[in-house]
């Protein structure tokens, strides 16, 4: 809480600054009184689908909060969603984001290699809990192996930091 009440007003600044920019940059396509409007999109959607997956959702956050494992509440529940009578298994699996799915199994197998190589054990002997170095390699990490990822890899440095926020 002390972190998000520190780096709230930084936030707002940076929303307000990126809005004026903005609307100082990109005057003319504000100026102009035409709007442009898109027809409206038919909205098909199938009522029990919907409250199985409210139902499913509140379920997950139950189960989260009671303590039991993340992983394991969401391969269950998402498995559960996936199961349906209503709609073809083929016409489910055709809406699922197969690339992101093996990306982020990619991200997985990235994390693993980097935690168990060299460079990664060098990094911890490095002082972490002095900001700049910390911002250093953070940075660094998040333009080699993406954001996600480093995350993951730092998250076991900051723990063992004598203050982690």
């Amino acid at each position: 809480m002390n972190f998000a009440a520190a780096l709230a007003p930084v936030a707002v600044f940076g929303l307000l600054l990126a809005i004026l920019l903005i609307a100082l940059l990109h005057r003319r396509e504000f100026a102009g009184a035409t709007r442009l409007a898109a027809p409206p999109a038919p909205i098909r959607f199938q009522r029990v689908l919907m409250w199985r997956a409210v139902a499913g959702t509140i379920l997950v956050i139950v189960l989260f909060f009671a303590g039991q494992p993340p992983a394991k509440v969401a391969i269950i529940i998402g498995g559960l969603l996936l199961l349906t009578r209503r709609v073809r298994s083929e016409r489910v699996y055709a809406q699922i984001d197969w690339s992101l799915l093996l990306m982020l199994a990619g991200f997985f197998i990235i994390v693993a290699g980097a935690e168990r190589s060299l460079l990664i054990a060098a990094a911890g002997r490095l002082q972490l809990d002095r900001l700049p170095v910390l911002s250093a390699l953070t940075a660094i990490l998040s333009n080699v192996i993406s954001n996600v990822p480093a995350v993951i890899v730092l998250r076991s440095f900051v723990d063992s930091l004598h203050d982690p926020e």
